[in-house]
């Protein structure tokens, strides 16, 4: 009896000993696995996140720059076999804004299908920007996509719409005037502006060239304007517009002929050298109607 309770325990200690054997060769697997493995998971938890927070703090401080080399080890990350390298270097190129525009846009025309969708992403980010030309200049890399047109159609259509808008406000603010046109309005053309261009006008030739970037202009009023022959290049860019009025302006009816109409064959060009008699009443002009185009180009009762 006591020979076999001696077995009985050799047996346990065995036992015992093969089991924490086990344990041990487990965990030295365990080890070795997780070192050559390329799980998310894992990758994750090897990836420093201070680096991409610094990144963030540096753009956010525009007294430090970032450092080129710094950028392009990102916009390789772009394109790295681990996942967690390829979010944080997204994360980290959309946080140096301006000075990794470029690159950024570099790789999103030319890069592979991962990192070109990740750079287009980083110029979508920045697109979204409280700052103006940070947006500007990204929705302006995104249009110039050729691989993604989806992306580049939504980019051209808020570009046009930004660039309008600031074209509008500039001309106002060199003493011109859009208006609603209530003729071509009245022909099935809502939205249709008329651009009034008279006296008060202080852009001279180089502020034509914003009339181009107004989609919905189809009458372009220039109303005793101090322009002359040097504005024909500027007016032979308006292929939107439908109506060009000059009235009192030292454009010469040779240049009309010869360089405006052949050019822009679809404009009706109204000619007036003795300048404009919308909305005046007498010859004499006794009254020059308030609100009417006689009164935005400028003309006054002497």
């Amino acid at each position: 009896m006591n020979g076999y309770t001696s077995d009985r325990r050799k047996q346990r200690c065995w036992r015992a000993a093969i089991a924490c054997l086990a344990t041990a060769l487990l965990v030295l697997t365990s080890a070795t696995a997780r070192a050559d493995d390329p799980s998310p998971a894992l990758q994750e938890a090897a990836v420093p996140e201070p680096a991409a927070k610094s990144a963030e703090s540096a753009a956010a401080d525009e007294s430090t720059a970032v450092d080129p080399d710094q950028i392009a080890q990102w916009v390789r990350g772009l394109d790295a076999d681990r996942y967690s390298v390829r979010e944080a270097a997204q994360k980290q190129l959309a946080a140096a804004g301006a000075p990794a525009l470029d690159p950024v846009a570099e790789i999103a025309a030319t890069g592979s299908l991962e990192s070109a969708t990740r750079a287009v992403n980083v110029l979508l980010e920045w697109a979204e920007s409280r700052d103006k030309q940070l947006s500007l200049a990204a929705l302006e890399r995104i249009a110039a996509l050729t691989t993604r047109p989806a992306e580049s159609a939504m980019a051209s259509e808020r570009l046009a719409t930004v660039r309008e808008a600031a074209a509008i406000e500039a001309i106002e603010k060199l003493g011109g005037h859009i208006d609603g046109d209530r003729v071509f309005g009245m022909m099935g053309r809502p939205g249709a502006l008329q651009v009034i261009i008279g006296t008060d006008w202080k852009g001279g030739v180089e502020g034509l060239k914003h009339i181009a970037a107004i989609r919905n202009v189809t009458t372009l009023s220039l109303h005793s304007a101090p322009l002359d022959d040097d504005a024909i290049p500027e007016l032979l860019k308006l292929n939107q517009v439908n109506r060009i009025e000059l009235y009192g302006v030292d454009i010469t009816a040779d240049a009309v002929a010869k360089q405006l109409k052949p050019a822009l064959p679809h404009v009706d060009f109204d000619v007036r050298p003795g300048g404009a008699r919308l909305g005046i009443r007498g010859l004499d002009i006794q009254e020059v109607v308030p609100d009417s185009p006689a009164e935005k180009a400028g003309l006054v009762i002497n």
